[in-house]
């Protein structure tokens, strides 16, 4: 009879919800570095249990733009990364100066509030509202691109604008890497925007 509940728990974990916790700082203002999340997993097709395969089927999930998902990194792996999608498949995806373009049309973004070499702005993308950061020192780093999403693959930044390891520098996401979407988060104390 012990047996049952560590079966209904790894199978819980391994299809439905698994939680994970965050390092760095790459979607800062959304999440911080100590922070816990519990992933949504249930339809994005790719099932493990502690970084071992179970099962790996299509995706039917419907992932949308704005959303935030766990990825398996595709350079490798062992790695989970978590991004916001700014691009699905086919989409054309341009920055210029800050400012994302999807299909030519601007994502409408407005500054909150600009403190301690930050700029604060609200960004929405199909009906997904969320906060972003521009890091004043380090607005060189990828904020002029244009790209188009490969097929089955999804593009993908940090709400850490200026200082996020993500698509623009790897490139897309397959869909059979994706892991599931943020479900739950419970925050910690930590404010650093530093990239780890």
């Amino acid at each position: 009879m012990e047996i049952i509940p560590l079966i209904i728990f790894f199978s819980f974990r391994t299809f439905i919800a698994e939680p994970f916790h965050i390092p760095a700082n790459s979607m800062y203002p959304t999440l911080k570095p100590g922070d816990d999340i519990v992933v949504y997993k249930l339809g994005y097709g790719n099932y493990d249990l502690f970084n071992f395969d179970i099962l790996n089927t299509e995706l039917y999930a419907t992932v949308r733009r704005g959303d935030v998902i766990v990825f398996d990194f595709p350079a490798n792996p062992g790695l989970s990364y978590i991004k916001r999608v700014i691009g699905l498949p086919g989409d054309q995806i341009k920055a210029s100066d800050g400012d994302i373009f999807i299909n030519d049309s601007k994502v409408p973004a407005s500054v909150t509030k600009v403190e301690n070499g930050i700029t604060y702005l609200n960004e929405s993308i199909d009906g997904n509202n969320y906060q972003i950061a521009h890091i004043h020192e380090h607005k060189a780093r990828g904020s002029n691109f244009k790209v188009t999403v490969r097929p089955n693959s999804y593009f993908v930044l940090g709400d850490n604008r200026y200082n996020s390891n993500d698509s623009r520098y790897w490139g897309s996401v397959p869909e059979e890497n994706l892991v599931g979407k943020l479900m739950f988060k419970f925050s910690s104390e930590t404010e650093s925007t530093e990239q780890d």
